[in-house]
């Protein structure tokens, strides 16, 4: 009988020669275990513990050997600043992970490479200008403001609340406001449901598709395919509706009374060629804010919330600060830069759970990482969840010290990229500075408003899919201060 680890290797070699990619000849970098690390099933919440001790027991560049590729693990800052800045041609985006999610978002920002990566990108850059951002803080602030009302109205019915399902649904309003100017909590707009429930389908299928080890073809008729073809169908029909009905508007000459993003990319141009955005690049652009923009800072906000319910005495001072800053008015994007406390929240809660907790690249020929070869055609994993918690770099690295990034603590940061939750260099996200607005004033909002008490009994842990979400969801209590 053929033991585990020989099956292991016959396989890899058979994939290696489909693919043509010769073993590597250098020095090896060691091996951590393998299921768990990527775990193959879905949801495996091992994962993150697995990758943890293999960098602590194997150092900061680790393999693992799957079936049908080399895997290696980065977890120190110096390669980190390879791999994502100074050497970031040697490696591209063609990998599993990507390609489950243009299956969703197309080719925009989040999942495209090369010369036509560079293309959009310097056409959607304006589009995110602080100027531009600052204009959204109305609509920010607005819409969160309505969610707490809604919470106050329901205080006699119920002091509970899931906050990850409460972020979803705020941070979902905000991205409609934003670029595509509908309201999903206005009872007249025909995107309202539709659209909550369209994006929650595909959110839940690309982390299905990602994680596991065989995909049905679209056209069988399981249930899950059925659901996914109604959400896409629904997010398209949507989407292009609104493109071709403001395509219509422009061709007539009629002035532009949208401040959205949608508008920003219409009228944006590449500053060499001149060209705009096709119908098809808009939709994939306008699909991957949707699907990806407004998850990761959910995700964000209820891991915020959740360290606040356990953290009283910060939760206290971050209502004293917006009650100070913002007094009994709506904030203003001038505000954002006085809610320091709130700042450093959210830079504390986007170290302990990164919503983009692991990124993939792709290695296009043989090098040399971190004094080891790493052979064409490895995946690499790049993961901040890690980085962020590793106590090579960080002083009490598990614990939750918002003051850590106070700017007179800067000495304690060892290396420029031991930090990076929007990631780095050239392919840093886009919407960070927009991701980062939103946050501060929903949190400061909600705090100078409510204290938040975790729900006691219930288990609270990361599910490392796409992005890093609470497995369960985060129950609170609400109270008015």
């Amino acid at each position: 009988m053929i033991d585990t680890t020989t099956l292991t290797t016959v396989l890899r070699r058979a994939a290696r020669r489909v693919r043509g990619t010769p073993e590597a000849t250098g020095r090896r970098a060691p091996t951590g275990a393998t299921v768990p690390m990527l775990g193959l099933r879905a949801g495996s919440r091992e994962r993150l513990q697995a990758m943890m001790q293999a960098s602590l027991a194997n150092g900061h560049v680790v393999r693992f050997e799957l079936p049908w590729i080399t895997a290696h693990m980065i977890t120190h800052p110096d390669q980190i600043e390879e791999v994502l800045i100074s050497r970031h041609r040697e490696f591209d985006k063609k990998t599993r992970g990507y390609d489950k999610l243009r299956e969703f978002l197309g080719h925009g920002l989040l999942t495209s490479d090369g010369d036509f990566w560079l293309r959009q990108r310097r056409i959607a850059q304006p589009a995110f200008h602080k100027k531009r951002v600052d204009g959204f803080v109305g609509q920010m602030a607005q819409a969160t403001d309505d969610m707490l009302d809604r919470w106050d109205r329901e205080l006699s019915v119920t002091h509970e609340r899931d906050v990850a399902s409460e972020m979803m649904r705020l941070t979902l309003r905000i991205a409609a406001l934003t670029l595509l100017s509908s309201d999903t909590e206005s009872n007249g707009s025909s995107i309202a449901e539709p659209i909550g429930r369209a994006v929650t389908t595909l959110v839940h299928e690309a982390n299905h598709r990602i994680n596991e080890l065989v995909t049905l073809p679209d056209h069988w008729p399981t249930r899950r395919n059925r659901e996914r073809k109604v959400a896409m169908d629904t997010l398209d029909g949507t989407v292009l509706g609104i493109i071709e009905a403001r395509r219509r508007a422009l061709g007539r000459g009629e002035a532009a009374v949208h401040e959205d993003l949608l508008q920003m990319f219409l009228e944006a141009t590449d500053a060499d060629t001149g060209a705009r955005m096709n119908d098809q690049q808009l939709r994939d652009e306008i699909m991957t804010m949707f699907l990806a923009g407004h998850e990761t800072t959910a995700n964000a906000l209820t891991w915020a919330l959740y360290l606040l319910g356990k953290s009283p005495h910060v939760a206290r001072a971050l209502r004293d600060e917006a009650r100070t800053v913002l007094g009994d008015r709506a904030p203003t994007a001038e505000d954002v830069g006085k809610l320091e406390l709130s700042r450093r929240v959210v830079s504390e809660a986007l170290r302990l759970y990164p919503p983009v907790w692991i990124v993939g690249r792709s290695t296009i020929h043989e090098l040399e990482l971190g004094g080891y070869t790493i052979p064409a055609r490895s995946l690499l994993f790049v993961v901040p969840y890690i980085t962020h918690r590793h106590p090579d770099f960080w002083r009490d690295p598990e614990g939750f010290d918002p003051d850590r990034f106070a700017p007179e603590r800067k000495g304690e940061m060892l290396h420029k990229h031991q930090y990076f939750p929007f990631i780095a260099g050239p392919r840093m996200c886009i919407g960070a500075q927009f991701a980062m607005h939103e946050s501060i004033l929903a949190l400061s909002q909600i705090t100078r408003r409510f204290r938040v008490s975790l729900v006691p009994g219930q288990i609270i842990e990361p599910e490392p899919m796409i992005t890093l979400r609470p497995a369960h969801g985060v129950r609170v209590a609400l109270d008015r201060w």
